[in-house]
């Protein structure tokens, strides 16, 4: 009993050294994804890849840990896993420290996440022929695999990066709102280990 209380605190602090982190991450890939929307290009403004990968290493390595950290919710969760139908028992068992309003967020934005997945294929297709913009002789040209399309201007290269920029920032943002969830500094209390029985006791779905 007393183990437990220190693994509680133990995980509550980490989260709070953590959590600024996922906040912050979580915001800058939202303004971009806004600004986007907008069709504001800000690719000057975006660090390159590999800072990128080491800000969602820096937030999910953490929550991974803190995971790993509740022996019988890894057990459990690993055998739900393997059952068609419980995503909604499992989320429930990985986030059950998290507020209902975040939860909430990420049900509404894994929806949009599933448009915006689904509508740059469309606009990459329609509006680009699938071809990318690269740099010819000093001037913007559509191409798409070593075959010219059509020359491009500044304005359409913009719009190619902006769109780029919505997808990418789309589906990272779903990234960071789960670690986001994952890490948010809520001290476990014995009403979560109650939840916890409770999704146990749900029978697997026909």
């Amino acid at each position: 009993m007393k183990s437990e209380k220190h693994r509680r605190y133990l995980v509550f602090i980490v989260r709070i050294i953590f959590f600024p982190f996922a906040v912050f991450f979580t915001l800058a890939c939202l303004f971009v994804h806004v600004t986007s929307l907008f069709g504001i290009d800000c690719s000057e403004y975006i660090p390159p890849l590999y800072i990128v990968i080491l800000s969602l290493l820096l937030i999910h390595i953490p929550s991974l840990i803190l995971q790993e950290t509740d022996e019988k919710r890894k057990e459990e969760i690993r055998e739900r896993s393997k059952q068609k139908g419980h995503w909604k028992r499992l989320g429930k068992l990985m986030f059950r420290q998290t507020p209902k309003w975040i939860k909430k967020v990420i049900n509404y934005y894994l929806i949009y996440a599933a448009f915006n997945f689904f509508y740059f294929p469309y606009v990459l297709i329609t509006n680009y022929e699938g071809g990318e913009p690269v740099v010819e002789n000093n001037e913007y040209q559509l191409e798409n695999h070593g075959k010219v399309i059509k020359k491009m201007t500044t304005k359409e290269v913009e719009e190619h990066r902006t769109m780029m920029n919505r997808f990418i920032s789309g589906h990272l943002l779903l990234i960071y709102l789960g670690n986001f969830a994952a890490l948010y500094p809520r001290l476990e209390k014995k009403e979560d280990d109650e939840d916890f029985e409770e999704v146990k006791k749900d029978k697997p779905l026909s």
